[in-house]
């Protein structure tokens, strides 16, 4: 039996809505409409959906009142905030100067400075309306000068990089030491199985000491077993040959010892008695 309180085309396109996400008070209230339209009477509907008559009762208010459109849209109206405007500016203020690990540790502040008690779910709400996310701090080195490296790249970087050509190239040289090992990632497991990830027997590194060239970003490497003076000195070898007729070679390099030790500076002076073809400038990062 339908069409107790239904017309047929309400019932059809609450059937048709209920086979799509529809929020979870308005799947309630259209079972409790179709349980009506089949004769059921609101206490058997409230009986089976798990609620009280009275709200099955309120929902045929509403559809008749409202009709189809009042069944499928949710008026909540947002209380009064707990923080006043002054206090939301404090707390935002407070989350600027201060890094908080979790949600718990700000309720413990807003409590103890405002007397205002917050649940970890409502105030990660709050503070997503504030403009706040929840994310990883940034790495920077620990001996990071910001102001040296600025004047660093006015003073040397930016010039070198902006007279790079083919009569003299410019190129970044720095080592890098990848190694083989098994890293798991996340996929689709089966609810209360384990997958088992066999790791190698031990970690196998690689030394690769490489140049890349601007603003063309040519790659010239050379892997080694362990980069030393003698391993840099052949790889400035290689860029040389790379440049028979440069009139000189610029290099960008880090404080790395080999990169300043007395071989790699005296096979330095020996080139700049033949030519200009090295100029080699550390990467300041302190």
């Amino acid at each position: 039996m339908s069409g107790a309180i239904l017309l047929p085309e309400d019932r059809a396109r609450f059937l048709r809505m209920m086979r799509h996400h529809t929020p979870s008070p308005v799947h309630r209230r259209m079972n409790a409409l179709l349980l009506l339209d089949d004769g059921w009477a609101a206490e058997r509907v409230a009986e089976a959906l798990f609620i009280d008559a009275e709200t099955v009762r309120e929902h045929r208010r509403l559809y008749q009142t409202a009709g189809v459109n009042g069944v499928g849209r949710l008026n909540y109206e947002g209380g009064e905030p707990s923080l006043s405007a002054a206090q939301l500016q404090a707390l935002g203020a407070e989350l600027d100067a201060r890094l908080y690990m979790t949600a718990k540790a700000v309720c413990a502040f807003v409590a103890r400075s405002f007397g205002v008690t917050y649940t970890a779910h409502a105030m990660a709400k709050l503070l997503g309306r504030l403009g706040f996310v929840y994310k990883m701090p940034k790495k920077v080195p620990a001996k990071a000068n910001e102001e040296a490296q600025r004047t660093f790249v006015t003073e040397t970087l930016g010039p070198l990089m902006k007279a790079a050509n083919d009569d003299k190239p410019l190129y970044f040289v720095d080592g890098t030491h990848p190694s083989y090992t098994a890293h798991a990632a996340s996929g689709w497991i089966r609810k209360g199985e384990t997958r088992e990830l066999k790791s190698n027997h031990g970690r196998q590194n690689i030394n690769i000491n490489g140049a890349l060239s601007w603003p063309g970003r040519a790659f010239v490497h050379r892997q080694t077993g362990r980069i030393t003076s003698a391993e840099m000195i052949l790889l400035f070898e290689d860029l040389q040959a790379r440049h028979p007729t440069a009139a000189a070679i610029r290099v960008v390099l880090d404080n790395a010892r080999y990169n300043h030790s007395k071989e790699v500076k005296a096979w330095l002076r020996a080139m700049t008695a033949v030519s200009s073809w090295f100029t080699c400038r550390p990467m300041r990062r302190t």
